[in-house]
């Protein structure tokens, strides 16, 4: 079963963790450029600001969650 940790896996295997933070900070990042540039320009539709702004906020929020357990050791024991 490849479900198994049976010493399979790759020695220069990435978490995914990581990969899910890059992707989360730079979504944040995407977002928030939009929303400068729909400040100087007209600000577009209320909904397009909102769609832009809850995206950067979940972008931060998944960012500081893995962040915070690499922090405190989200190792098994």
């Amino acid at each position: 079963m490849w479900g198994d940790r049976s010493g399979r896996e790759p020695t220069s295997a990435r978490s995914p963790l990581a990969f899910r933070l890059v992707l989360s900070v730079v979504g944040a990042a995407v977002c928030v450029v939009a929303l400068a540039l729909l400040a100087l320009g007209d600000w577009g539709t209320w909904w397009l600001t909102a769609f832009f702004a809850a995206f950067a906020l979940i972008g931060v929020a998944d960012a500081l969650v893995i962040i915070s357990r690499r922090r405190h050791g989200g190792r098994p024991h």
